[in-house]
């Protein structure tokens, strides 16, 4: 994946973690990680985001959607990760 798409993903990672309501630090302990790891992928780090695994991610999305205050907004950053990714593997 290029390095712009890594970006990308790290930038709605973070929107979505912050339409969640939740710090780095309270994902990090849903997700049994460093808080430091989370703050890398969400900067484009692409080795943190490699290590953490596809299970992860889809824990981190599972994470963010049961504290999401807005429904919608969640929704639709999923939607736009999810292309980043297609997009990403083609």
């Amino acid at each position: 994946m290029s390095k712009e798409k890594i970006n990308a993903m790290g930038s709605k990672l973070k929107q979505l973690r912050k339409a969640s309501g939740l710090t780095q630090m309270e994902l990090a302990n849903h997700l049994n990680v460093c808080r430091e790891t989370i703050s890398a992928i969400e900067n484009g780090k692409q080795a943190q985001l490699d290590t953490l695994g596809i299970p992860k991610l889809i824990k981190w999305r599972q994470i963010c959607e049961s504290n999401a205050k807005e429904a919608g907004l969640i929704k639709s950053i999923v939607e736009d990760l999810l292309r980043i990714i297609e997009n990403g593997l083609r």
